[in-house]
């Protein structure tokens, strides 16, 4: 089994009528700031308008991250994992142990107050490997790729009906990871999906997220042979 990360679904209703999130930087502007660290090794794919260097599995510069987190919610607990998967000591401990090395994390400090001082450090959580991971044989999505670069092609439930013109889901339409081509790895990107941008795991590295205790992160089951 394959698993996809993300924010817990009770954490981000929980928090959503606060205030919480990056500060100091113009929020419509930081993630344009954001750039990769080796821009020559990434795909150009990557280097689309609408592309989230975050989001891409290569390492991003420290430099260009946003620095300050408010977590405006008083004396509320901070979970583990904040939106934009901003993570804790915990989280980058567990990553480690499974990939030393391989994944960056980038220090943010958490403030509870925009003019206070920081009460923890977190890190933006940046997957820093990228594999094609999805099975060929077995999915029934709809392969999509420019024809001047088969590499850069991704997956998709919708097709245009060639009646109507209109685009519409594949009934049924199945995901399926492989097994083989994860193989010992545990934390990946997959460049060919538009979606799971924060990343996706193997059974071991989830049943110890989701046994650790972990606060506002989900690992959810996708089908994977």
């Amino acid at each position: 089994m394959v698993y996809y990360l993300s924010e817990s679904a009770d954490g981000i209703e929980r928090y959503a009528e606060t205030e919480s999130g990056v500060f100091g930087v113009p929020l419509e502007s930081y993630k344009r700031q954001m750039q990769y660290a080796e821009p020559g090794k990434v795909h150009p794919s990557a280097l689309a308008d609408n592309a989230s260097v975050r989001e891409q599995g290569y390492w991003v510069k420290p430099e260009t991250m946003p620095g300050k987190y408010l977590w405006a919610n008083g004396d509320k607990a901070i979970p583990d994992v904040l939106p934009g998967f901003v993570v804790s000591p915990r989280f980058k401990e567990l990553v480690e142990r499974f990939e030393p090395s391989v994944h960056q994390f980038v220090p943010i400090d958490i403030y509870k107050e925009r003019n206070g001082e920081p009460v923890a450090t977190y890190y933006w959580f940046i997957v820093g490997q990228r594999i094609d991971s999805v099975d060929r044989g077995q999915t029934t999505f709809a392969w999509k790729a420019p024809a001047h670069d088969p590499s850069a092609g991704y997956w998709t439930r919708r097709i245009r009906n060639t009646e109507t013109r209109k685009y519409e889901e594949i009934p049924d339409a199945q995901l399926v990871f492989s097994n083989n081509k994860v193989a010992d790895r545990h934390i990946w990107h997959d460049p060919h999906l538009l979606t799971f941008g924060n990343g996706l795991c193997s059974d071991a590295f989830a049943e110890a997220l989701l046994s650790s205790g972990m606060t506002g992160v989900a690992a959810t089951p996708r089908d994977s042979i």
